[in-house]
């Protein structure tokens, strides 16, 4: 059989394009991951350093599903560190990175209205009390999920709600009016349990549910 010589340095520019082209597509590979779950990252980096930052609080030992919220007494709030992204109706939690949009009037039965709301950021439950100082249970919902995809279609903004904790504020802002809340209360429920949506209040309470771990139903 005959031999196929191939010059020296043919041979170094042929292994030496087959290792270019091989890096090329590792880059590539981890370029597309790190723009996949940038914003998973974004959040937990966010959210890392604010706790360097801050000072140190007692574990409450909860992982939050819904935090349930008591309007606070205070002659003048303090001023938001964001802008918040409308006065009419939005929600802000500092804490988490959280600044959205809110849809009110919102069918929790119509699985398509709902999905429809979410692809805004959040949803107020139809039948629910709307924000004021009136007694009533004012409930909001969003997506969470692990899924990077799903926070850039969704905009899933309470993925991470089970970071917050106890006195953390929430503020809402409905028809120009600003409401301040501090988490009172944390649970984790099962799906099928609609105890929190349904529990009679009489007092002012706004409620936060999303699923727990992140994207479980």
């Amino acid at each position: 059989m005959d031999r196929i010589n191939i010059p020296k340095n043919k041979s170094v520019l042929f292994f030496l394009g087959l290792k270019t082209i091989a890096n090329f597509f590792i880059i590539s590979g981890l370029a597309y991951l790190l723009w996949a779950f940038y914003p998973i990252i974004r959040l937990e980096a966010t959210y890392f350093w604010q706790e360097l930052t801050a000072e140190a609080q007692e574990d409450t030992g909860y992982q939050i599903a819904r935090p349930v919220l008591l309007p606070e007494v205070e002659p003048q709030a303090p001023p938001l560190s964001v802008t918040p992204i409308n006065t009419d109706n939005s929600i802000i939690i500092e804490d988490i990175d959280v600044n959205s949009p809110v849809v009110f009037n919102v069918s929790v039965t119509d699985k398509d209205e709902y999905f429809k709301a979410l692809e805004s950021g959040v949803a107020h439950a139809n039948g629910t009390a709307l924000p004021s100082k009136n007694p009533g249970n004012t409930y909001l919902f969003a997506h969470s999920t692990p899924n990077p995809l799903e926070i850039k279609r969704y905009g899933a903004v309470f993925t991470l709600l089970n970071k917050l904790d106890l006195d953390d504020r929430i503020t809402i802002f409905k028809d120009g009016t600003r409401y301040d809340y501090r988490v009172t209360d944390q649970k984790i429920v099962k799906s099928f349990d609609v105890s929190p949506l349904l529990e009679k209040i009489d007092e002012p309470v706004l409620t936060l549910q999303t699923c727990d771990p992140p994207g479980i139903p």
